[in-house]
């Protein structure tokens, strides 16, 4: 900034030696206080004229001097904002995108781990039937015709081949047309922990019940 009718060579800095940090300067009888902090949220200002001499003479000779004590005078009209001319104003900018990607992996993790412990062991079956038709409960949620389906064939397997933590089932439709859909892995519920294969082999038993009611040849394939 740059003070009106305010040259840097008038400038003359008081000083009694006791408390460094106060930074008065005069020019002529006008007086200013340069805060070292510059404007900031706490302080409007980096820069302050004093009212009178009296004033100077007092923030000269305290040996302590805070902000508070500047807010104060401020507020009483004893220091007041000098006019001036803005030469060169900065800012500092956050560029967030580097941690939106984390943001949104985490949200995405928190979302899932609410989801699973709010329907915790609870059984969400692999299809529904609706309509008269077959839909896969999946992300995509591929319907089939339920007079088009030649049969429906289930399997168990290994969660993971390379470990024997556990299994879980497979569907598949087979169509009339010779035509298979994609092969669906499934659980018996929503659960962290590791599956028997007797527990997936009692629940595909379940579903094969549930389709033949409606129609729909099954086979589980051992």
């Amino acid at each position: 900034m740059v003070l009106e009718d305010v040259s840097a060579i008038g400038l003359k800095k008081l000083d009694n030696g006791g408390n460094p940090y106060t930074n008065l300067w005069q020019t002529a009888n006008r007086y200013f206080y340069f805060d070292r902090f510059g404007s900031s949220n706490l302080m409007s200002s980096g820069v302050y004229e004093i009212k009178d001499w009296a004033t100077a003479r007092e923030m000269l000779m305290s040996t302590e001097f805070y902000h508070d004590d500047i807010q104060k005078l401020s507020r009483s009209g004893a220091l007041i904002v000098p006019e001036s001319d803005s030469v060169v104003a900065s800012s500092v900018s956050y560029d967030s995108d580097w941690y939106l990607p984390y943001l949104l992996i985490l949200g995405g993790a928190g979302v899932a781990f609410l989801v699973s412990y709010l329907l915790r062991n609870k059984k969400i079956a692999p299809f529904l039937i609706e309509d008269g038709y077959l839909i896969f409960n999946s992300l995509n949620f591929k319907k089939y015709r339920i007079k088009d389906i030649e049969k429906v064939m289930f399997s168990v397997v290994k969660s993971n081949y390379r470990t024997t933590s556990g299994y879980v089932g497979k569907m598949q439709i087979v169509l009339k047309n010779g035509t298979k859909s994609m092969r669906l892995r499934f659980s018996t519920r929503l659960t962290l922990q590791s599956e028997s294969e007797s527990t997936v082999t009692a629940y595909i038993e379940e579903l094969q019940d549930q389709l033949e009611k409606e129609g729909v040849k099954t086979a589980l394939v051992r």
